[in-house]
Order: structure tokens, then C-alpha cells, then sequence
């Protein structure tokens, strides 16, 4: 099916429930501790304006948020990297000396060298030419076992990279047939890591390996992460197990993931520091190639930490804490101003024990902005606003970085982190249109190292969008997000596409102000067109349910679904495949009085982790197995006072 018939399904069958129309203006605000609630939607009368947040001198809460976790069952499992170069292989003492034999016999003939010379009675004549190599590869390499085609690229892409091109100003484009003729003549002229890595694809391919394509990443100095530098590597999967490979020259690493996003995030901790983004190029089903931009799961986990530090939640002051077994996470927060002007500052000091090794951000920042709104009775826009948000400070990151033996290490890391978030909005009666550009670098370091870029591209997010409100339950909307990504990871021009098309249906069945009822429904379905409709890469959908059920004094409880799927990948981009994924969670609040509020929930989840575009923010950690089947609990207690 296409990507309209797919939409049309998915969004608009639900938009029956249409009855009462009532024009309306929602907020929803966030849970940022990390407790998946309901949305606080708050009505307002058209053409009335919104009463603004209390500013200097008024009164505003402190507040005291503690939450303490409990894992019933194992989150998931440690990571077992198996990493090996040809000389690694050579020395296990369990390996054949015959297949030794075999394998150089075959790299010496790839590269234009006469096997004779080394192993008497060879048959296998020298390639002339860099397809000649290809074909020899392929026929004479494809029918090894595993283990000897792995050690074959070990040897094809370590005598590649001895011939890197230090004197090379640029990236840019250079043909593998030169990059084959630098092998063969033992040169220097052999291009850059992209090129090499690139190339490098070409033989995987010719042996059996299929999904190859070329990433990117921080490479750090062994455990100093502040000397890193921009480098691109070659993956690709075995079809046989389906797991991922990564090769950096000679080393190749068995990351044990069976997605490319979980590959990616494993390559992060093997190339050492944290990078804000990488890049990610694959090859789709017309042929052609295409690059993405992903930001790994450490990084979200971050991310998603500064954000909520930096935003403005009509508080005076705050702190939390998050508490269990595998996290102790603080977060104060000072705001002296809050209104039109606002203005704040912050630490957070977070420690997650993952199954491969303690990760921890320890941060001091700052955040302000301005926000303005207008409405008019008799013009033709009935509302319009704005708000700008920037944030700034410091931090340190510690993470597991892992050795090619899969021995794992602490590399630390300072940076700076910089962002922006730029919101603008205009209603004329049901209808409001949106503008909305994030971004977020949480890797900045001022001065560029031996190694190259010392930084990564920050996070991003731009996008422009229309929201119908039908009625006081019903709203749909459409946007589309942009990325600015590389036109390849070797030539690494800049260009804006298309990340995707985001269509949403919301059904919600609150309303404040009337008669309590014993259940709300709050139905949120989405689709996502990977790409934009005009490719229609992928399709993916997301389905979240939530009933809230009011108790009077025995509290609320909300029952929460979230499920995710990726419904088709006409592109074969291997960058989208990802299983279907689901998670519940079952929560209980309940006010006390005026200073206390305590409350508890469950949560259980799949196997899987989501597709990163579909997965709950404040659910990410720094985790990198795709899960178990898994259970935690959750206790909740916030006191409040002026």
C-alpha cells in the first residue's frame, strides 16, 4: 500500500468520534521525571488570552520531587563484543595454518601481488585492475566460512589505511580503482577514512556481507576522550545471523545488534566519546545511496536531561531525584525569573550502571528566553505567539569505551553544550500553524584536535506544521521535519532534506470544567513517512492510549498503551528496519493536601526498543542490548511550598 492509503487508515478513521465543536486552546505539559503521565489540558475561551506564568515577585512554588525505582526483572543483558584483526586470528592457536595460508594467499592476489612468492605451488595470478580484484574476491572469497572472510577484510582494509592521505585538505570523492592502485603500489596517495571505508564496502559486498554502508563518529584517543576527532567507518551484516559488524581499518568488532540503530549506538562506545549525532549512509533499493542522521541513545539520554533542566515550568525553585539500583540522578533548579523574560540556572549529576559499564553526565547550566503572545477580536489572525529559548553550560561525560578484544575501559570527556529552541505560532479559528526549530550540541569543545573536527552535528529538528482543532476532543495535524545532513560521507557537502512527515490524531475525551466522569480516553495515533511523502522511504506508525480514571480521594489512575511498528520499507534502507515494540504502564497520584502528593506506577515493556522517532524521551537510557521482556515499579512523592 502506499504512504497516503497507509495515512488515511491509520489518522482519519478515528476522526468519526467528531460530535461537539468547540474551539479551543490545549498546553500540554510534560512529566519531566520521568513518570509517563497524561497530558494537563487546560481550556481556554476564543479570543481570550492565556494568563501568563507568574513573574518576579509573584508567587511561585519550590518544589521537592523524589522518585525511587525498583527493577523486578532484568533490564537487559551484558554486551558481549567480539572483536579481531588477522593477526588476532592468527595467534588464537586454534586456527588451521592451511587456512592461514589460503586467506593471505587471497589478500596477496587482490592487491596485485604474486601469492607465489609466499606460498609455493600457488595458482591464483595477480589482479591487474581494481575489477579484477573484485572478482577475484568474490569468487575465491565468498565460499570461506565466517570467521576467514572476517579475517580477510581485516587484512584488505589494514593495508588500505596504511596508505591514508595525510596531505589531503578536504574530504572529497576519489574512486576505489585509485584507492586499489595506492594498495598495489604500496603509496600514500590512498584518500581519507571515508574514501578507504567506502572502498572497504565494495569487498564486504563481493564477499557475502549484505547492509554495508559507512558511519560516523568521535574517535577518541584511547581513554582521553578529549582528544577525538570526526572519523567514518565501514558496517555490515552477516545475512546468516543477521548481526552487524563494525570495521575500523583492520579492526572488525561483532556488535551483536540485529538493527542498525543498535549497531550505531554500540560503535559509539567503540570509537570512544559521546558525539551530539552521527551520520549514517546506506545504499536503498534504486540503487542509489542515502544518508541519515541519528542521534545514539547516550546522547538522547542526555539530551533529554538538559532539556528539562532548562525549561520553565512556572517554578521558583527545584529538586529531583531519581533514585534506584542502576540510577542516582540530582537535578536542582534556581528560576528568579519567569514570565515574559525568563531566566534560570541548574545542575544535574546523573550515574546509570548499563550492563557494559557505569556511564555518568555531571552538568552546570544556564537557560533564558523571551515569550510573547497576541490576540485580536476582529482580524483576520485570531492568535499569534512566540518563544525563544537558549541554554548553556558545562559538563563531563564518563562512558564505557571498548578495545577491539571487547575489553572495556572509562574514557572522560569535557565539553560545552549549546542550544536553542525557537517557537512560533498563529491561530485564525480552528486552524493554527506552527514553526519550530530545536537544536542542541552537547559535544562542543572550542579547539580542534590532531585528530580532526573535535565535534559532531548538533541535534536538530525543523519543521513547520498545521493543526485543526475539529472540536473540544478531536484534533488532527500535519507537519514535516527537516535535518541538514552531508550529500555523502565522502565528498560531506551540507544539504537540507526531508527527515519525515508526521501525521497525528488526537482523541481526548477530558474536559475540564464539567461533570466528572468515571473514565477519560485519550487516544493518540501517529504516522510517520520516513522521508516525506514524495519518497515515502518507510512508514511507521506509533499508537498511544490512555484512560485516566478519577477516584475522588483514593486518587487518579491512568493506564497507559504505547506500541510501535514500522509498517513498510519500500526503500529497503536498512536504517528503518526495526521490530515492533510495546510498553504499559499503569500509574496511581493522589493529592494529600496542598503540600504533598505522593503516587506509584508499573511499567512493562517488550523486547524490543522502539524506532528512535517513536520511543518516550523520558524512558531513554544509556542502555545498548535491545531489551528483555522486563518489569519495573516506581514510587512518587512531591512536596510542594511557597
Amino acid at each position: 500500500m502506499s504512504a497516503s492509503t497507509y495515512l488515511f487508515i491509520f489518522l482519519f478513521t478515528p476522526a468519526l468520534w467528531a460530535t461537539e465543536q468547540i474551539a479551543e486552546e490545549q498546553i500540554e505539559i510534560s512529566d519531566s521525571s520521568g513518570i509517563q503521565t497524561a497530558p494537563l489540558k487546560i481550556r481556554f475561551e476564543q479570543n481570550k488570552e492565556r494568563v501568563p506564568s507568574a513573574g518576579v515577585g509573584e508567587s511561585r512554588p519550590h518544589i521537592f520531587d523524589s522518585y525511587f525505582l525498583f527493577n523486578v526483572e532484568p533490564e537487559g543483558r551484558e554486551l558481549k563484543l567480539n572483536g579481531m584483526n588477522f593477526n588476532d586470528w592468527v595467534n588464537q592457536g586454534s586456527v588451521n595454518f592451511e587456512n592461514i595460508l589460503n586467506v593471505f594467499n587471497i589478500y596477496s592476489a587482490a592487491t596485485g601481488k604474486n601469492p607465489a612468492l609466499w606460498l609455493q605451488g600457488s595458482t591464483l595470478a595477480p589482479a591487474r585492475t581494481y575489477e579484477e580484484s573484485l572478482g577475484l574476491i568474490k569468487k575465491y572469497g565468498a565460499i570461506l566460512p565466517t570467521e576467514q572472510r572476517l579475517a580477510l577484510m581485516s587484512l584488505l582494509l589494514d593495508k588500505a589505511g596504511a596508505g591514508y592521505n595525510l596531505g589531503q585538505d578536504k574530504p572529497k570523492a576519489i574512486p576505489c580503482d585509485q584507492i586499489w592502485q595506492n594498495m598495489k603500489n604500496d603509496g600514500q596517495n590512498g584518500g581519507w577514512c571515508g574514501n578507504i571505508h567506502e572502498c572497504g564496502g565494495e569487498y564486504a559486498k563481493a564477499l557475502g556481507f549484505t547492509n554495508i554502508g559507512s558511519h560516523t563518529g568521535l574517535q577518541a584517543n584511547s581513554k582521553n576522550a578529549n582528544q577525538a576527532g570526526g572519523h567514518v567507518v565501514l558496517h555490515f551484516q552477516d545475512p546468516a545471523t543477521h548481526e552487524y559488524y563494525i570495521q575500523n581499518y583492520g579492526q572488525v568488532i561483532r556488535t551483536g545488534q540485529k538493527t542498525q540503530t543498535g549497531m550505531l549506538d554500540v560503535s559509539e562506545r567503540v570509537l570512544g566519546a559521546v558525539s551530539t549525532t552521527v551520520y549514517t549512509e546506506n545504499q536503498l533499493a534504486n540503487g542509489k545511496t542515502k544518508v541519515n542522521l541519528y542521534q545514539p541513545r547516550t546522547s538522547r539520554w542526555i539530551e533529554n536531561m538538559i532539556q528539562n533542566a532548562s525549561a520553565f515550568k512556572g517554578e521558583k525553585s527545584s529538586f529531583r531525584a531519581q533514585l534506584s539500583k542502576k540510577e542516582q540522578t540530582f537535578v536542582g533548579e534556581v528560576t528568579p525569573i519567569e514570565g515574559k523574560k525568563n531566566l534560570k540556572a541548574y545542575f544535574i549529576h546523573s550515574r546509570y550502571q548499563s550492563e557494559d559499564g557505569p556511564v555518568s553526565f555531571d552538568a552546570v547550566g544556564t537557560s533564558g528566553g523571551l515569550k510573547g503572545q497576541r490576540s485580536a477580536e476582529k482580524k483576520m489572525i485570531d492568535q499569534m505567539g512566540y518563544a525563544v529559548t537558549a541554554m548553556f553550560g558545562v559538563s563531563q561525560i564518563k562512558n564505557p569505551i571498548f578495545s577491539s578484544s571487547g575489553t572495556s575501559t572509562q574514557a572522560v570527556r569535557k565539553n560545552y553544550f549549546v542550544g536553542t529552541q525557537i517557537k512560533g505560532y498563529a491561530r485564525i479559528n480552528k486552524m493554527t500553524g506552527k514553526l519550530e526549530v530545536k537544536s542542541l550540541s552537547t559535544d562542543l569543545r572550542p579547539t580542534k584536535s590532531q585528530y580532526g573536527a573535535n565535534v559532531s552535528a548538533p541535534s536538530q529538528d525543523i519543521s513547520a506544521g498545521v493543526k485543526y482543532q475539529a472540536n473540544s476532543k478531536v484534533s488532527l495535524e500535519g507537519s514535516r521535519h527537516w535535518e541538514i545532513v552531508p550529500n555523502n560521507l565522502a565528498e560531506q557537502k551540507p544539504k537540507i532534506q526531508t527527515a519525515y512527515d508526521k501525521f497525528d490524531v488526537v482523541i481526548d475525551t477530558r474536559d475540564v470544567g464539567t461533570k466528572e466522569k468515571k473514565i477519560y480516553l485519550v487516544s493518540d495515533s501517529q504516522v510517520f513517512i520516513l522521508g516525506g511523502l514524495e519518497s515515502n522511504d518507510a512508514v511507521g506508525v506509533r499508537q498511544k492510549l490512555e484512560a485516566v480514571i478519577p477516584k475522588g480521594q483514593r486518587g487518579t489512575f491512568t493506564i497507559i498503551g504505547d506500541a510501535s511498528k514500522m509498517l513498510a520499507n519500500p526503500s529497503a534502507n536498512p536504517f528503518y528496519e526495526t521490530p515492533s515494540s510495546a510498553r504499559a504502564t499503569v500509574d496511581w497520584k493522589k493529592t494529600i493536601n496542598k503540600a504533598i502528593e505522593v503516587g506509584a506506577s508499573g511499567t512493562v515493556s517488550s523486547k524490543n526498543q522502539p524506532f528512535y522517532l517513536f520511543e518516550e524521551s523520558s524512558t531513554v537510557r544509556p542502555d545498548l542490548n535491545e531489551t528483555q521482556n522486563s518489569s519495573n515499579a516506581q514510587v512518587y512523592l512531591r512536596i510542594v511550598w511557597k
